[in-house]
Parts: C-alpha cells; sequence; structure tokens
C-alpha cells in the first residue's frame, strides 16, 4: 500500500462518529487526503479498505460509514477512505496502520472512561497512550455537542507554552468568523508573549490578522472560565515541561466542572515535541525501521522452512556427506576442506524452523523440525565415527582440539548467527547471504570433532566438542525466535497465553543455558590464564616422536625441550630445541633433520635448535 501523508481520524466506538466534520476540515485545511480508521478488537488482524457498496461490514464500519455519507452527502466515500482495522491489540494496530498508510497526523475522539466494559484494553487508555507515544502528530478532540465548527479557538498558553496549539488552530480552523485567542498564562506572561510572537510569525500573512493574545489578571483556569463562550474550542498545547496524562485530566475535569458548556476540548501535540512521551515516540520511530513481513511473505517463509526443516532421504545424505568431508578436513587439519563441509550441511533449516515453530506455537512444524534435526545428527555422528576408525594416525590435530574448548566467544557467535540465519530467511533478497551465516556458525564441524575424538579415547575433547554444538543449537534456536517475534510472526496469537508445550521447551533452552553459559566461562577463564586464544603450534605424529625421543636415549647430556611443527602459518616449518651444558655436535643435527624429512618430505623446513645450559655444579660441600 502506498504511504498517502494523509491526516487519519481513528473511532473507536459509534461516539467517535461526532469527529467525522472536525477531522474532514482538518484535511481540508492542509490539502489532504482523509482516512478514517474503524478499529475493533478480534484475534486474527485485518486491515483492508472498506469499499462503496460492500455488505455485510461490522457494526462499527457500518455506523461510520453512515455518518459519513450524513456528514459529505453522497459523495463522502470519495473524499474521504475507510478502513477497516481490526486486530488482537487495538493500539498496535492504529500504529501499525498509520505506519502503512503514512499519516502525518492522527485525529482522536477522547471517550469517557469507562465506556467500553469487557472490551480489554479501554478506549480512554488507548487515546491517552497514542497522545503520548505516537510518533506523528496528535490531536485529541472532546467535541462535546458541537457538530462541525467551532465559533472561536482559545488556546490557554499553560506556563507561558502552547506555540504548537496556536499554530495548528491558525492553519487550521481560523477564518472571518473564527478568531484564535491565546490567553496569556498571568505566571509567566514574558514567555507568553515570546512564544505568541513567534508562533504568529510562522504562520501565514492571511492568518494573522485573526490571531490576538489577552492577558488576564486571574488564574489562567478563571481565565478560561470568564472568557469561553458557547460553541468555542479550547485547545490546550503539549510542551516540553507538560505531560499527556495531566492534560487529558485537564480536559475532562474541565468538562465535569462546567456542564451547561456547549464547548468543544482538544489537546494538540507535535511529532518533534520534548518532554514526556519522548522515549516512547522515539521507540515507535524506531519501529518504522524495522522489517515486517506481510501475509503472503509470511506464507512463503513457512512454506520454506517446512520443506527445507523436515526429515527426507536428501536431508540425511548431505549430513552424512557434509560430516564426512568435515571429518576428513578436521583429521588433515585443511580449514578449506571444514568450510567446504560447512556450505553442505543443510542442518541449520530445521533449527530456524523450530525457533519459527515456537513463535507461532506450531506443535506440527516443531515436531517435523525436531525429527529432522535428530536424524541429521544422528547421521552425522555415523559418518564422523566411520572415518574416525578408519583413520590410521593415533593423534588428534589441533582442528580438533581446538573445538574442544569451546567459550563464550563461541556462544556469541551462534546468536548473532542465529539472528542473522532468521533474518536473512525471512527477508527477500537476502537468502544468498545463508552461505556466509553457516560458514560463521560452523554447525557440523563440532559433531564431526566429537564422533573423531571419541574414537581415538580422547573423551574431553568430545566432551568440549560436544557443548560446543549444543551452544550452537541453542543459541540459533533462540536467536531466530528473538527475530520471528520481531517480525510479527506471533501476530496471530498476540495476546493468547503459549500452549504447555511451548512453555515447557523455552523453559528448557533457557534453563540449558545456565550450565552451558557456567562451562563456557570457565574455559575462557582457562584461555585466559595461558595466554592464548588456540595452540601455536600442532605436535608431530606419534612415531615420528618417537623414534625422535630413541635416538636420542643414545646421547649423554642432551635434552629434549620441544618438538612441534608451527600451526599459525603454513610452511613455517617444524622446529626441535635441544638443551646442552656440551656443545650438540652437527652430525646430531643432521640425523634428526633427516628423520622428519623422511616423514614430512624433503621440501620440510625442518630447524634443530640447540640451546647452552650450565653445567651442574657439585652443591654438597
Amino acid at each position: 500500500m502506498q504511504a498517502r501523508n494523509a491526516v487519519l481520524l481513528v473511532v473507536l466506538h459509534e461516539d467517535g462518529c461526532r469527529a467525522i466534520p472536525w477531522a474532514l476540515r482538518i484535511a481540508e485545511a492542509r490539502g489532504k487526503p482523509l482516512d478514517i480508521l474503524c478499529v475493533t478488537k478480534q484475534p486474527s488482524p485485518v486491515f483492508e479498505p472498506v469499499e462503496e457498496d460492500e455488505k455485510d461490514l461490522p457494526e462499527l464500519v457500518a455506523t461510520v460509514r453512515e455518518a459519513l455519507g450524513a456528514a459529505l452527502g453522497e459523495d463522502g466515500h470519495a473524499r474521504a477512505t475507510l478502513y477497516d482495522c481490526r486486530g488482537p491489540k487495538r493500539r498496535r494496530a492504529i500504529l501499525a496502520a498509520a505506519r502503512e498508510l503514512g499519516a502525518e497526523e492522527l485525529v482522536l475522539d477522547l471517550p469517557e472512561k469507562g465506556a467500553e466494559k469487557g472490551a480489554g484494553e479501554d478506549a480512554h487508555a488507548i487515546v491517552s497512550h497514542l497522545a503520548r507515544a505516537a510518533p506523528e502528530d496528535v490531536l485529541v478532540l472532546d467535541v462535546g455537542t458541537l457538530k462541525s465548527e467551532p465559533l472561536r479557538v482559545l488556546v490557554p498558553q499553560v506556563r507561558g507554552g502552547g506555540g504548537y496549539a496556536l499554530r495548528l488552530a491558525a492553519r487550521t480552523f481560523t477564518n472571518e468568523e473564527c478568531p484564535v485567542i491565546a490567553l496569556s498564562d498571568p505566571s509567566d506572561h514574558v514567555r507568553s508573549k515570546r512564544v505568541y510572537a513567534r508562533s504568529r510569525d510562522r504562520v501565514d500573512e492571511s492568518h494573522r490578522e485573526r490571531l490576538e493574545q489577552r492577558e488576564p489578571k486571574q488564574s489562567l483556569d478563571d481565565a478560561i472560565a470568564e472568557t469561553v463562550r458557547t460553541s468555542d474550542l479550547v485547545l490546550f498545547a503539549a510542551d516540553a515541561e507538560l505531560n499527556a496524562a495531566e492534560l487529558l485530566g485537564r480536559l475532562a475535569a474541565t468538562r465535569q466542572e462546567h456542564p451547561d458548556w456547549a464547548i468543544a476540548l482538544g489537546f494538540a501535540r507535535s511529532a518533534q515535541a520534548a518532554g514526556a512521551g519522548r522515549f516512547e515516540r522515539a521507540v515507535e520511530r524506531l519501529r518504522l525501521y524495522l522489517p515486517t513481513l506481510d501475509r503472503e511473505a509470511r506464507q512463503d517463509l513457512h512454506k520454506t522452512l517446512r520443506d527445507g526443516g523436515s526429515l527426507s532421504a536428501n536431508f540425511v545424505v548431505m549430513m552424512m556427506l557434509s560430516a564426512g568431508i568435515a571429518s576428513f578436513g578436521l583429521v588433515q587439519s585443511s580449514a578449506s576442506v571444514v568450510i567446504g563441509a560447512m556450505l553442505v550441511a543443510p542442518l541449520m533449516t530445521p533449527i530456524v524452523a523450530a525457533g519459527m515453530a515456537l513463535v507461532q506455537c506450531n506443535r506440527d512444524l516443531f515436531r517435523r523440525a525436531r525429527i529432522a534435526m535428530v536424524g541429521g545428527i544422528v547421521g552425522a555422528l555415523l559418518a564422523a565415527t566411520l572415518v574416525g576408525l578408519l583413520n590410521p594416525r593415533g593423534d588428534l590435530t589441533a582442528e580438533i582440539v581446538a573445538r574442544g574448548a569451546p567459550n563464550l566467544f563461541d556462544l556469541g557467535i551462534a546468536l548473532l548467527s542465529g539472528i542473522a540465519a532468521a533474518f536473512s530467511l525471512a527477508r527477500p533478497g537476502l537468502q544468498g547471504t545463508l552461505v556466509g551465516v553457516a560458514i560463521a556458525v560452523a554447525l557440523v564441524p563440532p559433531i564431526a570433532s566429537t564422533a573423531l575424538a571419541a574414537t581415538k579415547g580422547r573423551f574431553d575433547v568430545a566432551g568440549g566438542a560436544a557443548l560446543l554444538f549444543l551452544t550452537n543449537l541453542n543459541a540459533i534456536l533462540l536467536g531466530a525466535a528473538l527475530v520471528f517475534r520481531l517480525f510479527g510472526l506471533d501476530a496471530a496469537r498476540a495476546g493468547e497465553p503459549s500452549p504447555p508445550w511451548v512453555r515447557r521447551n523455552m523453559v528448557g533452552i533457557v534453563i540449558a543455558f545456565f550450565p552451558i553459559t557456567y562451562m563456557l566461562a570457565t574455559n575462557l577463564d582457562a584461555s585466559l590464564d595461558d595466554g592464548v586464544g588456540r595452540p601455536w603450534a600442532r605436535p608431530l605424529t606419534k612415531s615420528l616422536r618417537e623414534e625422535i625421543e630413541d635416538r636420542l636415549e643414545y646421547e649423554t647430556g642432551v635434552e629434549l625441550v620441544l618438538m612441534a611443527e608451527s600451526d599459525i602459518e603454513d610452511g613455517f616449518g617444524v622446529e626441535i630445541v635441544l638443551a646442552s651444558p656440551d656443545r650438540v655436535e652437527k652430525p646430531l643435527k643432521d640425523e634428526l633433520r633427516e628423520m622428519v624429512e623422511g616423514v614430512k618430505g624433503k621440501d620440510a623446513n625442518v630447524r634443530v635448535i640447540a640451546l647452552r645450559t650450565a653445567p651442574e655444579t657439585d652443591t654438597s660441600r
């Protein structure tokens, strides 16, 4: 729907029809179209224009259409557009409709408190909230017995303010028959004069001569009571120092104190007003930039996740192939192969689908996603176990060991990856970035590392890799649920309690985070004590280590300090560090170098470093 930059009249109850002539006057003065929003409460959201000849309308919509026709004649629907707006939370439905219609100003009729008994959200409370928090200009009217236009507009300059109300009245209501009178606040005449002069300069010259300011000697409330006449509009403004609730209360109190007055009361607030409500308006403006999904986009997303997140032969095969590729890459410490395995894995989709199922309370989708996750994980473990059993090497590579010690940083990566995955799936044109998300979170390598470490009896590393996978799984699930909640995929159930199975699963996810976070924090603390984030070197093969150790047993006074291959930079080489009080002869160095080259190849960069230590002294004397 295209934005119209319109004036929007919000009707919450049948009495709101009395504001239709006023809203028409405002729209005509602005030179903008008028949209009329008939808002009712129901579980399923609806927002659609009402056709001129449409039948079987809701009661409120039918009443408003009849009142609009009475106000304008047969062409009423041509001069104003009527909308049927329904939802579980009416204030949210109003703000969403105002956003979609591109409304610049909201006109609200102020109902009496308790006018809607048993209707859930009280209409008076909704109007009060919108008067404070709506990110548009707001005009709240209690038109009383006046049906169309005021004869005069009185603007009490409470605490010397009232600038916005003066400008609004001058641009909207003033004409040859309707002057605008500013009542200066006796407690601050100086500021009242300054605000009046500045406001007068900011309106068209044709309107200025119908503006005047009076300086009463008594209190402002007494001045209003003395000055007001039948058919006047008393219009307050929300300036920086004023509170919306305070002014709305003033309107109601004035009405009760003078029941014989046939006057209209109003409250005007600019979208840019400072003071009370500024934070709520900033939040609502932020919502304008947040993504939303229409009905068709929600259906497409549900179909994508349902199809991709269900167990099938294709899904299991791709999971097993991905785990096999990852296992071979981990065994060879090949980062490029491990990255390729991440691209093949389809496990992200059922996890994201489970997150959406929890938000929508869709038990069938959650069951499908859960079965797919279990089947995929079992298939991946079987494939990785097979590779581990066939692996002739007895040691674990640094790539496998590194995944055995996850920390809190991995939790942050997984949570952001879950958010990114859900966001990219939900937004058209961003689904190509899901490949990058799969690389970032690395779901399959931890599964493969768990199986590879277990086949070699390194259950400490296997447990750490399993912890990393559980961290990724829970964080992605939670991140996806948060994003889908933000996208409004829970709108159909808004205001309804979640079923027990959803509450149980959400409680389980939250509880699981406590031990996971504790173990991740412990690992992070241990890595900080070590001073490194990952090992700088990887060990040589077991057979080569044993060969070197056996050879050095025949050398008196020569001690082996270190033998390792660099894990920081490819081709950096192998280092063997020896220590001896005497000089280490060159033939020994050459022999050790040849041992390494026999395993690593002639191109291996081997360095044998000998350290001279101080000779031992006899301390028994």
